[in-house]
């Protein structure tokens, strides 16, 4: 199954959070603001090393711009709905362990719980099928 991953809307999203505009990011990546805004609109793919440059500018893990970037399609169908299910919590809880400068450890705490309900409807499932 070949993957291939949007990045642009993930990219917009991290850098518009930070309150940061395409000309100040641009500057930082030595890009010009007109490629950035091709990669934010996905018209153009990001390469790892402007990605680990992209994930510093923005001061977010890379794997967490590599995480928030997956969509349901990218995985295979009996695993897609779990994902849907779980990708808006799991978004939650990493920003909450890596963005967060006050970490919330009852949020964290809830969004574990909504993450083991999913996992035992999930196993419920495949045990009723």
């Amino acid at each position: 199954m070949l993957i291939i991953v949007y990045f642009g809307k993930t990219i917009k999203l991290f850098r518009t959070s930070k309150g940061l505009t395409q000309v100040e990011v641009a500057t930082s990546l030595d890009i010009s603001p007109e490629y950035l805004s091709k990669l934010e609109n996905d018209a153009k793919r990001p390469s790892m090393v402007l990605l680990a440059k992209m994930s510093e500018v923005l001061e977010i893990p890379l794997q967490l711009l590599l995480f928030t970037s997956l969509q349901a399609e990218d995985f295979p169908k009996s695993k897609r709905s779990t994902f849907k299910a779980s990708k808006p919590i799991l978004e939650k809880l990493l920003k909450q362990l890596l963005i967060e400068e006050d970490t919330d450890f009852e949020e964290i705490t809830t969004l574990l719980t909504q993450l083991k309900e999913i996992r035992k409807t999930t196993q419920l499932k495949k045990k009723s099928a």
